[in-house]
C-alpha cells in the first residue's frame, strides 16, 4: 500500500482471483492489468471486478507469463476454482514446479512481459510476480521491464526450488533492487 501512488500501473502476474489487483484499484485508483492463464480463476477474476465495479481500472488477461511467446500448456494439480500451484510447461510432466500432480493440462499462450509493455506501450509502478515456481521465467522474459527506470517495486513470491529461488534474488540483485522486508516464507519485497 505504501509503495503504490494514486492512478499508478499496477501488473499482477498470476492474478488468480484478483486480490491483489482489486485492493489496488479500490484503495489507489490503480490501473491494473491482471494476468491469469487459469480459465476458472480467470472466471472468477471478472466477477469480482465486475462485483466492486471495477472495470475501468483492471483489465485482465487470460494468458501465463513466462520468458517465450509461444503456444504452451498448463498443467493444473488442483481444480478448485480459486486454487493454484499449476505450472507452465510445453513438455510432458507429472508434478507441478511447487511439487503436485498433474491432474489435467490444457492449451494456454505465453507471452513475455517485454512483449507486453512494448506493444501496450505501458509500463508499470509495481509488479507482482505469484506463479507458483514459475518466477523465474517471468523475470527472464522481463529484462526491460525490470531495467527500466519506472518500476519501482517488485513482490515476488518465494519458490520451493531453491536454485530458482537463488536465481530471482541474484537477477533482482544485479538489477538493482535490494529486498526490503526479509521472511522466510511467503513474499518478498524489493524496491529500486
Amino acid at each position: 500500500e505504501k509503495n503504490l501512488a494514486t492512478n499508478d500501473i499496477f501488473f499482477d502476474v498470476g492474478a488468480n482471483i484478483g486480490v491483489f489487483s482489486i485492493f489496488a484499484a479500490i484503495k489507489k485508483n490503480a490501473k491494473v492489468f491482471a494476468f491469469e492463464p487459469e480459465y476458472s480463476n480467470l472466471h472468477l477474476l471478472k466477477e469480482n471486478i465486475l462485483k466492486n465495479k471495477l472495470e475501468s481500472n483492471i483489465i485482465p488477461f487470460s494468458f501465463a507469463i513466462g520468458n517465450e511467446c509461444r503456444v504452451t500448456q498448463l498443467h493444473i494439480a488442483d481444480f478448485t476454482p480459486g486454487s493454484a500451484v499449476s505450472s507452465i510447461s510445453k513438455d510432458y510432466i507429472e508434478k507441478t514446479n511447487e511439487g503436485y500432480n498433474v491432474l489435467w493440462k490444457e492449451g494456454v499462450m505465453e507471452l513475455t512481459l517485454d512483449k507486453i509493455i512494448k506493444d501496450l506501450n505501458i509500463r508499470p509502478k509495481i509488479l507482482k510476480i505469484d506463479t507458483d515456481g514459475n518466477e523465474k521465467n517471468v523475470l527472464l522474459g522481463s529484462k526491460d521491464l525490470i531495467s527500466s527506470n519506472e518500476l519501482k517495486f517488485i513482490i515476488i513470491e518465494k519458490t520451493k526450488n531453491k536454485d530458482d529461488f537463488l536465481f530471482c534474488t541474484n537477477f533482482l540483485n544485479e538489477s538493482g533492487y535490494k529486498e526490503i522486508e526479509k521472511s522466510n516464507s511467503g513474499n518478498s519485497f524489493w524496491e529500486k
